[in-house]
């Protein structure tokens, strides 16, 4: 992905339109409902399995990243593109930010929890990353989780090497 068509991504993902039907592929796992988070009774036991172990996505720039550690910022700055990085990133976070603005999906609202303010940081934060692989001409993890949220699902988070999608 290049860095236009991640912010026309932005422009144009239906945020968290297809929550919960996510099928899963080689890269990645589904999560069917937030009921492990609720009412452990009402939860699959996949679901149950998949709670216990998720390592949650980033929701802000200062959280680690889960795929790159601190390599992208690395590899940009040995490539003198931090500044361009940064502007970038902060554009495309306030058009993701617009695009999810007033969003507030029944799906990602389970008994007490809603979640919907999670969904759309982890967006911000996915969108601003895949902008730093496309600088570097790498099509690789954040890239791939921007395709899944292009679809209208919520990538939000890891198990085992594998994406959960939501």
């Amino acid at each position: 992905m290049t860095t236009a068509e991640i912010m026309k991504a932005a422009l144009e993902t239906p945020f968290f339109s297809k929550v919960s039907t996510w099928k899963g592929d080689e890269r990645s796992l589904a999560l069917t409902s937030l009921m492990p988070w609720w009412k452990e009774e009402l939860a699959t036991e996949e679901d149950l399995k998949t709670a216990e172990e998720i390592d949650w996505l980033p929701t802000g720039p200062s959280d680690e990243d889960p795929f790159y550690g601190k390599q992208l910022n690395a590899m940009l700055a040995e490539r003198d593109m931090l500044s361009k990085a940064q502007a970038i990133k902060k554009e495309v976070r306030f058009l993701v930010l617009k695009a999810t603005s007033g969003k507030n999906t029944p799906l990602l609202k389970c008994g007490p929890h809603n979640l919907n303010g999670a969904a759309r940081k982890t967006a911000v934060e996915a969108f601003a990353r895949a902008t730093m692989e496309a600088l570097l001409e790498i099509d690789a993890s954040w890239c791939y989780v921007v395709r899944i949220y292009s679809g209208g699902w919520w990538p939000c988070g890891r198990k085992g090497g594998l994406l959960v999608v939501y």
